[in-house]
């Protein structure tokens, strides 16, 4: 098994000798891990020394090194310079946001969605009995409605598309979470959707 190693010793001094991480305090060596069974390295402390050495056969073999704050934050890693794979990744979706087919795949994405929650609504009016089955009809009538728009939405221009095709998923969510919420199909706990960031967007 892979081991994530952390060192957080102040005037420790980490190097490589035999294919094996050597933790030294004081010219001691207290510590040896073997370098093909290390995940990742992190150092937790100041004061802490590296050989270069180690950087390299770390970066060698794929090894990330996280250097955190006083606070247990990160504030830097070193892993190895030619990761073209995970780069080229990364520059294709920046390029693609800015695409015009960025907007077709997003809206049959929440098209996709708004049809998922509504064949939801459309089970519970037609197997449950319930004094509220009712608003479930209404409210899937209502997302077959916002679907219709998410499928056909398309902004005439690249900039500031995505705000207008959220508002519709937001106004869909609303009413569907609405719909299970007066329909008692939800625990007596729940409040509310949480939103982005981890604040509810609204509250019952």
């Amino acid at each position: 098994m892979l081991r994530h190693i952390t060192i957080s010793g102040y005037g420790q001094f980490l190097g490589i000798k035999s294919e094996r991480l050597t933790v030294q305090e004081s010219g001691t060596l207290i510590a040896e891990y073997p370098l093909s069974r290390i995940k990742t390295l992190t150092v937790a402390k100041e004061g802490v020394s590296l050989s270069s050495n180690l950087i390299l056969a770390c970066s060698a073999r794929g090894v990330k090194i996280f250097f955190l704050d006083f606070r247990g934050r990160p504030l830097a890693c070193i892993s190895h310079a030619n990761q073209h794979a995970v780069c080229s990744v990364r520059e294709s979706q920046f390029r693609f946001i800015r695409s015009s087919e960025a907007r077709a795949v997003s809206a049959k994405i929440v098209h996709g969605k708004l049809r998922n929650q509504r064949a939801v609504l459309k089970y519970f009016s037609k197997s449950l009995r319930n004094s509220n089955l009712p608003i479930l009809h209404a409210n899937a009538e209502l997302l077959e409605q916002y679907a219709v728009r998410a499928k056909t939405y398309s902004p005439l221009a690249l900039d500031g598309w995505r705000n207008p095709l959220m508002g519709i998923e937001g106004q869909a969510a609303r009413c569907y979470w609405e719909a299970l919420k007066e329909a008692e199909l939800l625990p007596s706990s729940f409040q509310g959707r949480v939103g982005r960031g981890g604040r509810r967007s609204w509250q019952y």
